[in-house]
């Protein structure tokens, strides 16, 4: 996969300044193309895995399409607690970071290899994009996590992206594997654990609570 130069010199810079972290994996990868479903672990997750992961320059996130939209970030922002609404200064933050964030974090999530995810018509575009990546065996970066409030989510998964693991095999005749992985901010590390791997042979209904049981038994935030 072809990385833009002004992403690689993001990458060198964030690299300098944030938490290091080592790849270990639970059993040596095959090398398919799969889906890697981590936790969030506040911001380490995604900058964990974009910039540090081993495989990182083979992998697309998928991403809010929300974040790119500077007009509609700052409420975004809001809803996805960034602060601890309890705070004395929440206030001042509400009517601050929201919109410096939206100065700067579009123009740079425009340059992370990436996917955005719709929430309407038009995520046929993020499935038809996913399975592009898929067939020029790249690897899926999907953080299945949803926010339940400040430095917290809900135990349970979402459950739309395994909509991707049935196209892939009717499209590419790739049975899909799901990679757990934690990325545990303290011990430094970011570890793969054994997939969990689509059954061609059942309905993605008749599978899914299965699926989303064990991926959420391993992708999880740990207590602060």
């Amino acid at each position: 996969m072809k990385l833009k130069l002004r992403f690689r010199f993001l990458r060198f810079f964030v690299k300098l300044f944030t938490t290091k972290y080592r790849t270990e994996w639970e059993e040596p990868f095959d090398g398919e193309p799969c889906v890697f479903c981590p936790n969030h672990a506040r911001s380490g997750g995604p900058i964990g895995m974009v910039v540090h992961f081993q495989l990182r320059d083979c992998c697309r996130t998928w991403f809010n399409h929300g974040i790119l939209d500077r007009k509609g970030l700052p409420a975004y922002i809001r809803n996805d607690n960034w602060w601890n609404p309890e705070s004395r200064l929440a206030w001042l933050y509400n009517i601050t970071i929201p919109y410096l964030v939206a100065l700067i974090l579009p123009s740079i999530i425009r340059l992370v290899p990436g996917i955005p995810v719709y929430y309407d018509t038009r995520v046929v575009k993020t499935f038809r994009e996913s399975l592009e990546a898929l067939k020029n065996r790249e690897h899926l970066v999907i953080f299945a996590q949803y926010p339940d409030g400040y430095q917290h989510h809900a135990s349970e998964l979402s459950k739309g992206f395994l909509m991707i693991a049935p196209m892939a095999y009717r499209k590419l005749g790739l049975t899909l594997k799901f990679y757990p992985v934690h990325v545990d901010p303290r011990e430094k590390v970011i570890r793969v654990m054994k997939p969990i791997t689509f059954n061609p042979e059942l309905t993605l209904e008749e599978q899914q609570s299965d699926l989303l049981r064990a991926l959420g038994e391993k992708v999880y935030d740990d207590p602060e």
